[in-house]
């Protein structure tokens, strides 16, 4: 279950203003795979993904009643990953970006018959390596939109690119995908 954005604010209210370790909990086990899966595309190292996400958190933890000035709290967290990977990058003398892990595509619904589930995670399956196969900034941009659901404003943002850029990557991402599934010469 991904928390929709009011539900984030009242949660981020209730640390700030309530000092609430249960909705910072919340919070925390709510946000951890996605940023996880977004930091490890940058630093390709999961312990470290791991540290920089816990760091984070802590940050938002002591920002205390200051913390209710963010206004989209998920945006600032992938910022501030995104920020801290690099710069972790830096000192390691690894300023590239990489490839990311696979990153859970949801489970299959219970209707479909064996040969349909086969199908289907074979189908899913290709899919994730044709994305692994996009080039690094693609590939971030493809899934911080498809998977993570932001807009190309908030993912410009996060990757300090315009959006016309953003939409550029999308594009190429969207038509080397395109080409793929055209190539699976699919019938109904």
């Amino acid at each position: 279950m991904q928390l929709k954005s009011f539900q984030i604010r009242e949660l981020q209210e209730a640390v700030a203003l309530e000092r609430s370790e249960t909705a910072y909990k919340v919070l925390f086990v709510q946000l951890y795979q996605s940023a996880i899966s977004f930091t490890t595309t940058i630093t390709k190292n999961e312990e470290v993904a791991e540290e920089l996400y816990a760091d984070a958190m802590m940050k938002l933890w002591f920002m205390e009643s200051k913390l209710t000035d963010i206004k989209d709290l998920k945006l600032y967290i992938f910022i501030l990953l995104k920020n801290s990977a690099l710069n972790y990058l830096k000192k390691e003398r690894k300023q590239r970006f990489v490839s990311i892990d696979d990153i859970d595509r949801g489970d299959v619904p219970q209707t479909r018959s064996v040969e349909e589930s086969l199908v289907f995670n074979e189908l899913e399956n290709m899919l994730a390596q044709v994305i692994d196969k996009l080039p690094s900034k693609c590939q971030i941009v493809y899934k911080l939109i498809k998977h993570e659901g932001f807009s190309y404003k908030h993912t410009a943002e996060i990757l300090g690119l315009s959006v016309n850029t953003i939409e550029g990557h999308m594009s190429n991402a969207l038509k080397k995908i395109g080409t793929f599934l055209k190539s699976l010469n699919l019938k109904d």
